[in-house]
């Protein structure tokens, strides 16, 4: 249960009795139960009186079932005012391919291309968009839904008539998209914008939806992702039983690790109505032709058809819902006496019966590989909880050099083997977002979850808790130390008729450099941004190693030795700047291996050669004990002193100093 209701919470705290039941709502999408509907556009882009776009932006993508619940993915549209812009403060700011962590303002831009799995409809440039959804027999509906892609604009109005069976009209409704770009209506005595005008037990007979939204001409498209009529009905009286199993992690006996797995969350649940004399509940068959098709009285079995569940808690005369998830139809069985048993998946059935689209990417954090494979899939639902800082980016989520994918798996599969190999975790969460968790956020000690548990009444924040201990019981269980010890027997290596040798040592790279400023000895801390050490300044034009740029260098290796004068000194870091070009300024972070520099270089925009957004600052860290004290200086027995930046240290005039 997660909740933010305070009076709720006090409740379960303070209640010796608890006056609990269950919500059930099925909602149906008509688009996915009949066939043979047709699209009727106008508004699209029109060129020599033919739609060169049509198979980019197909009309008949937004009765698709499964549609984005949220904008996201944005297909790149060229206008004259740089939609795609990437310049700050600018309207058309998209998010970068290879970012760590996705953006909650930002769009995800792709190319639009006829082989693309998830598509969307789109009109031309400043101009308003009209779609007609037309059913060769009707549909119930108590709910009609419109989605718009905000991040290519929501329109300033949006109008829905409806058409219904017997030929008479209702609308134009008003229905102004909300700023997630969604305008919907629901029927109660007559169709409102809101929600609790909603009733379950009235539906309209509809044979046709016309969507009229207006432009706001500036310099955008209007993109529809969705139209489709809903019917929500209200089962909570029919409930007998349900389960919900939720995991999110391996089993004590399946697993190893706590981390690694992605599982689906799963809803049984039991229906009955035995004070009928016909049957209440059918197994849906779009075979029947109309009017005998859908009957008002009836409830429709069909998988996919989405079912939300809630318990409920009477606080003090108020009911409180407590959402439990929610779930699509995976199969169901009904019984002689009209009685259901339904099995149910959470978000994951839709990914476990998608295959994977074809991906090529390359050096790519894992969080992005992630994104750019649901959002391919039109998935659009899921966050990252990571252990990442402004000034530190979570060190278990990794760098995939290659990745491709696989069109004979699933999209569930996919993700399966990606947070196995990364040891992640993923989870639908109640409100259906896929939660994926790293391994550092999942050991994060830093996120004060605290459980209170006492044996006796307490009052905290003002309200009187009741003892939430039911029962403890402690046992000691002594055990012998054990130690596992597992060696291989070293191979025999024949060199007979060969000329090659033994062994040859590898290549070994020699780097140099001049002081920036004196280093005295003894050393005390100090101070770069966001970091506090013992560190010693380089001169940058004379080492060894580019970084993109053929004037900011470093060396090659990220821990080693450094020859000052006489004195060898340990180095464990070298020290970078990256700015991401958000106005904050350039931060520093230390880098002890290539993967280090690969997630920050991933933050910063792709300007390869300009130093403005990344490069080595010429600092090498000193290495330290592990009580913060240094341990660098006087380094293989040398003698530590003072160094004074001068002639004696630049590099033209270094001569070689023998140690012994």
């Amino acid at each position: 249960m997660a909740s933010t209701d305070t009076d709720l919470i006090n409740h379960l705290y303070s209640a010796h009795t608890i006056q609990s039941g269950v919500k059930c709502l099925i909602e149906y999408n008509m688009n996915s139960m009949i066939k043979d509907i047709t699209v009727e556009s106008s508004g699209e882009y029109v060129s020599n009186g033919s739609k060169p776009y049509r198979k980019l932006f197909p009309a008949e993508s937004v009765i698709a079932p499964f549609r984005p619940v949220m904008s996201g993915v944005k297909y790149y549209i060229y206008t004259a005012s740089g939609d795609a812009s990437s310049s700050a403060g600018e309207p058309g700011l998209f998010q970068r391919s290879k970012a760590v962590l996705p953006s909650s303002a930002l769009p995800r831009l792709y190319f639009a291309g006829a082989k693309n799995y998830y598509k969307y409809w789109a009109s031309a440039i400043n101009t308003d968009a009209s779609m007609t959804i037309k059913y060769p027999k009707f549909v119930l509906a108590n709910k009609i839904l419109v989605r718009f892609e905000k991040y290519h604009e929501i329109p300033s109005a949006c109008t829905i008539t409806l058409k219904y069976s017997d030929g008479t009209n209702s609308g134009p409704i008003s229905a102004t998209p909300n700023s997630n770009g969604e305008s919907i209506i629901y029927y109660g005595t007559s169709w409102s914008t809101t929600e609790s005008s909603l009733v379950t037990s009235n539906d309209k007979k509809i044979t046709e939806v016309t969507v009229n939204a207006t432009n706001r001409d500036q310099d955008r498209v209007t993109a529809i992702i969705e139209i489709s009529p809903r019917l929500v009905r209200d089962l909570s009286s029919d409930v007998v039983n349900f389960t919900i199993n939720k995991e999110s992690s391996n089993s004590a006996g399946d697993g190893v690790l706590p981390v690694g797995s992605v599982t689906a969350n799963t809803l049984s649940i039991d229906l009955a109505k035995y004070d009928n004399e016909s049957m209440q509940y059918l197994s849906y068959d779009d075979t029947v032709s109309s009017p005998d098709h859908l009957k008002s009285d009836k409830n429709y079995l069909i998988k996919n058809a989405e079912i939300k569940m809630y318990m409920t808690v009477d606080v003090s005369g108020t009911i409180k819902t407590i959402n439990q998830g929610t779930y699509f139809i995976n199969q169901y069985s009904i019984g002689s006496y009209g009685d259901v048993h339904i099995e149910a998946l959470d978000g994951a059935k839709y990914l476990q019966e998608t295959l994977m689209p074809n991906l090529y990417l390359e050096s790519y954090p894992v969080t992005a590989i992630l994104s750019a494979v649901l959002d391919n899939v039109g998935m659009t639902n899921y966050n990252f909880n990571t252990a990442s800082t402004e000034a530190k980016v979570d060190e278990s989520i990794n760098i995939i050099k290659y990745f491709s994918t696989d069109d004979t798996m699933t999209v569930w599969d996919t993700i399966q083997q990606i947070c196995m190999d990364t040891q992640m975790n993923a989870v639908f969460d109640d409100n259906n977002i896929l939660q994926f968790y790293t391994r550092n956020y999942m050991y994060n000690n830093s996120r004060n979850i605290n459980f209170s548990f006492y044996s006796e009444p307490k009052t905290v924040a003002g309200v009187n808790r009741i003892a939430n201990i039911i029962s403890f019981s402690k046992r000691e269980i002594p055990a012998t130390n054990q130690v596992i010890v597992r060696w291989q027997v070293p191979q025999i290596v024949n060199q007979g008729q060969s000329a090659e040798p033994v062994w040859q040592s590898p290549v070994t790279i020699l780097g140099g450099g001049g002081l920036r400023f004196n280093l005295p000895y003894p050393q005390t801390k100090q101070t770069m941004p966001d970091q506090i050490g013992y560190y010693v300044l380089f001169l940058e034009p004379n080492v060894t190693s580019s970084y993109e740029a053929e004037n900011a260098q470093a060396l090659y290796q990220y821990a080693g030795y450094l020859l000052i004068d006489s004195e060898i000194i340990e180095y464990d870091a070298i020290g970078f700047e990256y700015n991401k070009g958000d106005g904050l300024g350039a931060k520093f972070f230390w880098a002890t291996s290539q993967t280090d520099v690969d997630k920050y270089r991933a933050m910063v925009p792709s300007y390869a050669g300009d130093t403005t957004f990344f490069k080595p600052a010429g600092v090498y860290r000193i290495k330290e004990n592990a009580d913060g004290t240094i341990a660098g200086r006087g380094a293989l027995g040398t003698t530590p002193a003072s160094h004074v930046v001068g002639q004696a240290t630049a590099w033209t005039d270094y001569t070689g100093v023998e140690i012994k």
